[in-house]
C-alpha cells in the first residue's frame, strides 16, 4: 500500500515537472515572438518612410458576445506608382475614419507593402501587450509560488 502512494506522488511530481517544463518553454517562445514583434516595430519607426493614405473603405465588424459594432478602416497608399492596401485597427466610432479622409502611412522602404498608420497607438499597442503579458504573470508566479515552493521544501505546509 505504501509503495503505491510513493509511485503516486512520483508520477505527480514527473508530471508536475513536465506541465512546468512546457510551460517554461511556451513563454520563452512567446517572450521571443513579443521581442521579435517588438524589434520590428522599432525598424518599422527608426528606418521606415512615411507617405500619405487614403482611407477607401470601413468595414463594420459585429461582436456577438459584447453586442456591439466596431469598425475597421481599409488605407491605400502608392509608391512609386504600386498602390498598396491594408487594414488598420479596429475603432469604435466609424467617423474617426471616414472614407476619402488621408492620414499619414509609415511603410518599409525595403518592403512598401508592409504599411501601418503612424499612429502610436497602431504602432506599439501589439508589442506593449504582448510585453505585459510575457513579464507581469511570470513575475507573479516567482512571488507567490517561491515562497510557497520554499515551504513545501521544507516541509512547512502552511500557505499564505
Amino acid at each position: 500500500m505504501e509503495a503505491s502512494n510513493t509511485e503516486n506522488k512520483a508520477g505527480s511530481g514527473w508530471t508536475g515537472s513536465l506541465f512546468l517544463g512546457l510551460l517554461g518553454l511556451a513563454w520563452l517562445g512567446f517572450v521571443a515572438y513579443t521581442a521579435f514583434v517588438s524589434y520590428q516595430r522599432w525598424q518599422l519607426v527608426t528606418s521606415g518612410e512615411i507617405t500619405i493614405g487614403t482611407v477607401v473603405a470601413v468595414t463594420e465588424i459585429y461582436d456577438d458576445e459584447n453586442q456591439s459594432y466596431s469598425y475597421r478602416p481599409t488605407i491605400q497608399y502608392e509608391i512609386d506608382g504600386q498602390v498598396f492596401e491594408f487594414d488598420g485597427t479596429d475603432i469604435g466610432d466609424p467617423s474617426e475614419f471616414l472614407v476619402g479622409k488621408r492620414y499619414e502611412v509609415l511603410y518599409e522602404s525595403t518592403n512598401p507593402s508592409n504599411g501601418r498608420l503612424n499612429f502610436v497607438w497602431d504602432i506599439w499597442f501589439q508589442p506593449v501587450i504582448m510585453s505585459f503579458f510575457a513579464t507581469v504573470p511570470p513575475f507573479l508566479a516567482v512571488v507567490f509560488g517561491v515562497p510557497r515552493l520554499w515551504r513545501k521544501l521544507r516541509g512547512n505546509t502552511t500557505t499564505i
